[in-house]
């Protein structure tokens, strides 16, 4: 009975895990091949070789794949020789720039510069510090006169070269500070492939992107995450508030090192008396700082993304792709609906479950059934276990040599104890489910182990009644 126990609470629960992501990876894996293949066919490469990693990650073992994957490197670097494209060597340029500058530091960078005759340098910090503190007269002036005198001085070409990266840098920061992260992120990219070892544009890329990561996401994230197997249909309430409530929608939830990814979200809004607040889609999502953004962006591209879209109502712009969560991350893992989802749980999940499941707006009588049930399971092998042993007592051969009818029942049993087994259980959840929703989980489980002694009680009269007489 412990080992029962053992099994049906540890292993049974762990089989249905593993066979539930080898299912995902199956379904994963062969788009993935099937994606590569038709990427090969319309010649780009570079795709077709990223959906083959992909793939190779669940079948690191593929030897025919991994050749393929070799020769679409090789196009690859071939197709690059081509077009004969060298990098740039560009000059490193000293700058005084450090992350999270203030105004009056950005003043000092100019008047430094100023002093050595870098009237552009000076114009650029002078201006950034008036950016930041538009109180600050001190900067505006300083930035007025170090570009009258880039006037005076009829700047080279190599200065007015610097005069629009210090412009371009400014318009960055500009939108860095007006909080439009993605604006200045693009910008600063761009500006990354034109001058890889600007020090301006390596501290500024690095701020906006830590700034995007805050209200957007990146494809390339959701494209590592799609071969990872998650928790598939999950959907909670999110507002505890009565007035107006949120349902939450997920086809596929991960939990990854780094982050909780989403695909497939839905989101509906309503009020107490059922008018629709909003009700928006997105393909993909993950939950940043305790809310779930739905804004996923190229790293390059900044034509390519995609985003929330509203079937029913709208929300304000910076807000209709950032949903704060009241459930946390780890939470939402148990939100399943799937019927087979409680099958992976251990009993100790279960109860825990149980206490906190109508809170995201569930009904916790499945748990408490499935609950019911695994407690019911090893009553259930220790009564059959010992009618049985006392039945198979009674049909015991009294003479040297058992009869005809012996070797019947030893295939004959079985069938019959399997279907007593299966009329047991489906009787047993007709029965306990039905005192569950009358009586609640507590007078139910009462009852069950109540009856469940007796029944293990009659097994062992029985099993005593038996006679020892044998006839030789």
């Amino acid at each position: 009975t412990a080992l029962f126990t053992f099994l049906s609470e540890v292993f049974v629960p762990r089989a249905h895990m593993r066979q539930d992501d080898r299912r995902h990876k199956t379904t994963t894996a062969r788009n993935l091949l099937e994606q590569s293949a038709l990427a090969r066919e319309e010649q780009r490469y570079r795709d077709a070789y990223n959906h083959l990693l992909e793939y190779l990650v669940i079948d690191p073992e593929n030897t025919v794949q991994l050749l393929e994957a070799d020769k679409l490197m090789d196009r690859i670097i071939e197709d690059r020789r081509e077009t004969n494209l060298e990098p740039e060597e560009l000059i490193e340029e000293p700058s005084p720039i450090k992350p999270a500058m203030t105004a009056e530091e950005y003043v000092e960078a100019a008047r430094s510069s100023f002093d050595k005759g870098d009237y552009l340098s000076a114009h650029y910090y002078a201006s950034i510090a008036f950016q930041i503190d538009p109180l600050r007269q001190e900067a505006d002036e300083l930035a007025r006169r170090a570009w009258r005198k880039v006037n005076e001085l009829q700047p080279s070409t190599y200065e007015m070269e610097r005069y629009r990266l210090h412009e371009q840098k400014k318009k960055g920061i500009q939108a860095l500070l007006a909080d439009r992260s993605l604006e200045a992120y693009y910008l600063f990219a761009g500006l990354k492939e034109e001058y890889p070892l600007d020090p301006d544009v390596n501290i500024y890329l690095e701020e906006s992107r830590k700034a995007v990561g805050n209200i957007s996401f990146f494809l390339d994230e959701m494209e590592r995450m799609s071969s990872v197997p998650g928790v598939r249909q999950i959907m909670f309430r999110n507002t505890p508030a009565e007035e107006d409530r949120e349902l939450v929608y997920i086809d596929t939830y991960i939990p990854a090192k780094e982050g909780f990814y989403l695909f497939n979200v839905e989101v509906l809004s309503f009020t107490e008396g059922g008018k629709i607040l909003f009700h928006y889609t997105a393909p993909y999502g993950k939950i940043i700082n305790g809310r779930l953004v739905t804004l996923a962006v190229d790293r390059e591209d900044k034509s390519e993304y995609y985003e929330a879209v509203y079937i029913t109502g709208s929300r304000p712009e910076a807000e209709r792709n950032i949903l704060p969560l009241h459930l946390s991350p780890e939470m939402i893992t148990h939100c399943s609906i799937r019927q087979d989802f409680l099958a992976t749980a251990s009993l100790p999940e279960l109860f825990n479950l149980a206490k906190v499941f109508d809170s995201f707006g569930l009904k916790k009588e499945p748990v408490e059934r499935e609950m019911l049930f695994r407690i019911l399971r090893p009553f259930t092998l220790l009564v059959f276990g010992f009618f049985t042993l006392a039945l198979s007592w009674s049909l015991r051969p009294t003479k040297n040599r058992p009869g005809v009818l012996a070797y019947l029942f030893v295939f004959l049993l079985p069938l019959v104890f399997h279907i007593l087994l299966s009329l047991y259980y489906y009787g047993a959840e007709l029965f306990y489910g039905f005192f569950l929703l009358l009586a609640g989980p507590t007078i139910t489980l009462a009852m069950l182990i109540l009856l469940q002694g007796l029944l293990l009680v009659a097994a062992f009269l029985y099993l005593a009644g038996q006679t020892t007489d044998y006839e030789a």
